[in-house]
């Protein structure tokens, strides 16, 4: 048993730290541990792009800001609490002189594993649109629905990135405007929120 503690005793200092990698007083961050306070707890703000579709019409790409509020402050006890809602309203402008839309609504955030967490959204919207002869309807033809969903990784506290589809609805049905011609927008995109 001698000749291993002299092995140990002759290495020279900091020869272990060389053959781990690691780096005195630097501590590797883990994307895998779960991050605090969870998310939904605090007011966020989120910015990023989206590509857009009209009735399944390809149309050029938008930038999106949007603001979320903490989670109302009622609702279900303990770990119900998830299903509380938060409100978030925003923008989303096309850059190709497309439909633009402003809206508002209730947003679910609801943690899955670790970082990773998941959303759902509904409430309203009013559009900027393209009229069938090319020319622009004024802002806010009537109510449109707006819902779609998200798969979020949180980086850090703060920093967050999410895969969002949105879907604005218009048409005559019990989901749409009642502007003519009835169209829907999907917009495909990714987000970067910072909570504040």
């Amino acid at each position: 048993m001698a000749a291993p503690a002299a092995a140990q005793a002759g290495a020279a200092p900091g020869s272990g730290s060389r053959a781990t990698g690691a780096i005195p007083g630097f501590a590797a961050p883990s994307w895998t541990e779960p991050v605090s306070p969870e998310p939904g707890s605090r007011f966020e703000a989120r910015f990023g792009a989206f590509a857009q579709s009209a009735s399944g019409t390809a149309t050029s790409g938008a930038l999106s800001g949007e603001i979320v509020t903490p989670r109302l402050p009622f609702g279900l006890p303990g770990a119900w609490s998830v299903l509380t809602p938060r409100l978030h309203g925003g923008v989303i402008g096309n850059l190709g002189g497309d439909a633009s839309a402003a809206y508002g609504g209730f947003l679910w955030t609801i943690p899955l594993h670790q970082r990773l967490f998941a959303e759902a959204f509904v409430g309203g919207a009013v559009r900027d649109r393209m009229t069938p002869g090319g020319g622009r309807a004024t802002f806010g033809c009537g109510p449109s629905l707006n819902s779609g969903g998200s798969i979020g990784y949180r980086f850090s506290d703060r920093w967050s990135l999410l895969l969002t589809y949105d879907r604005i609805a218009d048409g005559t049905g019990p989901a749409g405007s009642g502007c003519a011609p009835g169209t829907a927008v999907n917009n495909y995109g990714a987000r970067l929120g910072v909570a504040f």
